[in-house]
């Protein structure tokens, strides 16, 4: 018997001529925030990895990431953090990444390098500390092929775990509370020495 296959509304379905259709796979479900983590030496007490919007970085670091146009959120004081290694082996020269807003209206965000999650005031080293309003990059330097001190670079360990930590800014005195920001990001290999 022939199977006629439609699609509604993004939804797949096959169809038999009797009218019967099969059972439909359900999409697959976004992953869960990775669990909660102890503070890792030298964090403070409020410096967890885990729960809420937090994320480990995506295996498609190549793409803009997270899929979704709206799917990473950043709230409060707090914020966001995205766990990854400085893998030297995958990365010889160091990533960069490369930040677009997709916030509605746009809002001025704060993107801090550091070895603590959520930790907004101990940055990796002077340029690790961003403020960007629609698009910025980021350039992380680690691995053998890697060049030190370059202006506006983060240098970072190789096979150290850190964390980029987002938030929306704010002016110093503005006593607000911080809205939600939204963003993408594309994390790509460094090809330039």
């Amino acid at each position: 018997m022939a199977v006629v296959k439609l699609n509604i509304d993004g939804v797949d379905y096959n169809c038999t001529p009797s009218g019967v259709a099969p059972p439909v796979v359900p999409p697959t479900p976004v992953p869960p925030a990775p669990p909660v983590t102890p503070p890792a030496v030298g964090c403070g007490p409020d410096e967890v990895f885990g729960g809420g919007s937090d994320r480990d970085l995506s295996p498609l670091e190549q793409a803009l990431w997270p899929a979704g146009q709206r799917d990473l959120t950043a709230s409060g004081d707090l914020g966001t953090a995205i766990r990854f290694v400085a893998n030297a082996a995958k990365y010889p020269l160091g990533m960069q990444v490369h930040i677009v807003d997709q916030t509605n209206p746009g809002v001025s965000k704060q993107f801090v390098v550091s070895a603590c999650p959520h930790n907004f005031d101990r940055p990796i080293n002077q340029y690790a500390d961003y403020l960007f309003g629609v698009v910025g990059t980021i350039v992380l330097r680690f691995g053998a092929g890697s060049v030190s001190n370059i202006d506006q670079d983060v240098p970072l360990v190789a096979g150290q775990t850190y964390y980029l930590n987002f938030r929306e800014w704010k002016a110093p005195g503005d006593t607000t509370p911080r809205g939600t920001a939204v963003t993408q990001m594309w994390w790509l290999h460094r090809s330039d020495p």
